[in-house]
């Protein structure tokens, strides 16, 4: 039989074998997840801090997405300063069907737009539509529908 100090001197041996990595192990863990606790609370505070002041500069989406970069009178009227209805001479019976005259606040492509779904082809060419645009933000075909 083995003497009890082999017996003891294997056990610290074991011990020190295993069980000191085990102990470093633990540790390292126990290091690791308060750093990445720590990780998450800093990262909790920015994203808050970037969405308050994203909540402070969002601007509304506009409508239209040409429509802000211009002011709709300018838009809508002619070099002379008329309206669609008076540039194509329309009678009061067609002003009161069309949509530009319904909504004079509006450039008159964007209420036929608004009120048919899409911009009719004559808009395309009409001397008021490409005033609002350079020639290459002409769009070629109709924006998507904005639905209010």
């Amino acid at each position: 039989m083995m003497p009890v100090t082999e017996i003891v001197a294997i056990v610290a041996l074991f011990i020190l074998r295993f069980g000191v990595p085990l102990f470093i192990m633990i540790g390292i863990g126990y290091v690791l997840r308060r750093l990445d606790q720590k990780w998450e609370v800093e990262s909790r505070v920015e994203r808050e801090e970037r969405q308050s002041q994203q909540v402070k500069s969002i601007q509304p989406e506009p409508a239209f997405p040409f429509a802000p970069r211009y002011a709709p009178e300018a838009i809508m009227m002619d070099s002379y300063g008329k309206p669609c209805w008076e540039v194509k001479d329309c009678d009061q019976s067609l002003r009161e069907q069309c949509p530009a005259f319904q909504h004079p606040d509006a450039p008159c492509w964007l209420a036929r737009r608004r009120a048919e779904g899409e911009i009719p082809s004559m808009c395309l060419h009409c001397e008021l539509f490409p005033n609002s645009y350079s020639d290459h933000e002409l769009p070629t075909e109709p924006p998507p529908t904005v639905y209010h």
